[in-house]
């Protein structure tokens, strides 16, 4: 039989456990808050980078044909020179050049703007993986709270009472879960 004294000391040091799961519990709670808040704002960003490559893209493919009319006209040009003045000839040289230096920025923006959504969509990944795991974290640490929060010292004398609480308990952390896994995160 424990003493009374030994069972207050147990009681104790299970007040101090149960309330250290609690802090725990509250703590990996508010780290999946803050992944969720980070998800949106991840989410806002990639619709403005996609918005942006659209534009970027438009332009892009907008700056290649007028590029392209530009060498057309540079190679009329160059191979017709007895028909165009010296300051056509550099004129066009000129005008494909920029378009040409243009068209290249052009296509460095876009290829910067495709990793950033790379980016972010590999930290969003991550973020979701990191909510899963913090969501089974906060699950297990419910069944454990339940668990240790349980009076086991009632007067049952049966420990098959114990034992069909437990399972009981089990259970209902199962269905908690199952209806959390249906109606989604």
């Amino acid at each position: 039989m424990i003493s009374e004294n030994n069972s207050t000391s147990i009681n104790l040091a299970l007040q101090g456990i149960i309330e250290s799961v609690q802090q725990g519990k509250e703590e990996i709670f508010a780290i999946s808050e803050k992944i969720g808040i980070d998800n949106k704002k991840v989410l806002v960003q990639l619709e403005k980078l996609k918005s942006k490559v659209n534009k970027q893209t438009k332009d892009r493919d907008e700056l290649k044909l007028l590029a392209q009319e530009s060498r057309k006209k540079l190679s009329d040009v160059s191979s017709n020179f007895n028909l165009y003045s010296q300051q056509d000839i550099e004129q066009a040289y000129i005008e494909a050049n920029k378009l040409q230096l243009k068209l290249t920025k052009k296509e460095n923006e876009l290829k910067l703007l495709l990793n950033n959504i790379e980016s972010l969509e590999s930290r969003l990944s991550e973020n979701e993986e990191l909510h899963s795991k913090s969501t089974d974290i906060l699950n297990k640490i419910d069944v454990i709270s339940e668990y240790l929060s349980y009076d086991f010292s009632k007067k049952d004398n049966e420990p098959q009472n114990n034992t069909i609480k437990w399972i009981m308990l089990m259970e209902n952390e199962k269905g908690r879960i199952s209806r959390d896994i249906h109606d989604g995160p």
